[in-house]
């Protein structure tokens, strides 16, 4: 039951941070939640979970469940599949532990860390 709820809940995150995003941005949040717990060695509910990491977890979810999008929920459950897959044959979006929108925020925290990659509008980086 672990692993499904882990599972879930990547997916859940995927959906919420990144559902406007093409498959490849869903995959790299993915990858950002799934280098976390590594790091951190923890569940992914516990990373998700987290105070102040993800912004959807820190929103009342209670109001936006029942107005979930299934085909991007599908998409979702998809990108986490497919992000698992490449974790599997050693690709871990060069261990990105962060991202923002910079059209949106302007973190101090992203002022130390190292620049991984852009795509679309998440910027990706490692502390």
């Amino acid at each position: 039951m672990e692993i499904l709820t882990n599972v879930f809940w990547l997916a859940i995150c995927i959906y919420y941070e990144a559902g406007n995003q093409s498959m490849a941005g869903k995959i790299a949040v993915g990858h950002v939640v799934m280098n976390r717990v590594i790091e951190q060695e923890a569940s992914v509910v516990e990373v998700v979970q987290k105070p102040k990491q993800f912004s959807f977890y820190n929103m009342d979810l209670r109001r936006a469940i029942p107005f979930i999008e299934l085909s991007v929920l599908e998409e979702s459950f998809k990108a986490a599949q497919l992000c698992f897959e490449q974790r599997m044959n050693g690709d871990t979006l060069k261990g990105a532990n962060h991202y923002f929108n910079p059209g949106l925020v302007n973190p101090s925290w992203a002022k130390g860390m190292k620049f991984i990659t852009a795509i679309e509008d998440h910027t990706f980086f490692k502390g």
